[in-house]
């Protein structure tokens, strides 16, 4: 999917007694999507999972909401103490339908170890969007309320890697990798990468400010051949403030 904008979503759940955090607000899943509550960001709450609603052919269900924009990586990972892990489903901004079938939640990436679960998806649109965690993936709970944690968070960490290698006296090109805090390619087409040269010889000079495409941010410089035999230090940097967090790295090159 490609978006105009880039956000990174993660969301943890962490389910089981052990997990209840000192000082966290407490939130417990809708018995239905009307009555699901909007989870709010980077706030660790707790509830507890029992069984108040219920999903598709009578599974009990907890049910959220969450607030993501298009291009956010969204990660959802469950986790349990004495039982399997939840059954976890995020379903598009928009959804009413409280008969659901097989077809109408999200094509994601699913990972699950029995105590464990994991979600991931790049949100295609944005909005509100329905999470629901269920007993569907063990046939069914034994009695009792299960406390939880989860948090969401958007962290929207950059991570910038420059290729090894060698500079040349004359025409270069360097293809700088970018990454979002998931290690996933950015697609934000906004976001720029500006790479300034370091020399003993000269004061930094920036090169060039180039735009991200496909998670590649690719410049196209020349330097002098008197320069071979000596060093160039690279630093390139990324980073609006608003949507990303700055982020700086940088790699010394020998020039042939």
């Amino acid at each position: 999917m490609r978006a105009k904008r880039a956000f990174v979503g993660v969301v943890v759940f962490a389910i089981g007694t052990a997990a209840m955090a000192a000082g966290a607000r407490e939130l417990g899943g809708g018995s239905n999507i009307a009555s699901a509550p909007l989870i709010p960001l980077n706030q660790n709450i707790t509830g507890s999972w029992a069984s108040r609603g219920h999903y598709g052919y009578g599974h009990d269900a907890d049910w959220y909401k969450v607030n993501f924009k298009a291009g956010d990586h969204v990660l959802v990972r469950a986790q349990s103490v004495g039982e399997a892990a939840p059954c976890i489903l995020a379903f598009r901004p928009g959804t009413d339908d409280f008969n659901f079938v097989e077809n109408n939640y999200i094509r994601g990436n699913w990972n699950r170890n029995t105590n464990h679960n994991q979600f991931s998806v790049i949100a295609g649109q944005t909005g509100t969007f329905v999470l629901v965690m269920h007993d569907g993936c063990d046939g069914g709970y034994s009695a009792g309320r299960w406390a939880y944690t989860f948090t969401v968070n958007a962290p929207h960490a950059l991570r910038l890697s420059l290729p090894a290698g060698v500079l040349v006296g004359g025409t270069n090109r360097l293809r700088v990798r970018v990454k979002d805090a998931l290690n996933e390619p950015v697609t934000d087409g906004s976001l720029t990468v500006a790479l300034t040269l370091q020399s003993r010889r000269q004061p930094p000079k920036q090169v060039a400010r180039v735009a991200v495409v496909r998670g590649v941010a690719s410049f196209t410089f020349a330097l002098p051949r008197a320069a071979r035999g000596h060093s160039v230090r690279a630093v390139v940097r990324a980073g609006n403030n608003v949507t990303w967090v700055s982020s700086r790295t940088a790699r010394t090159y020998r020039i042939r």
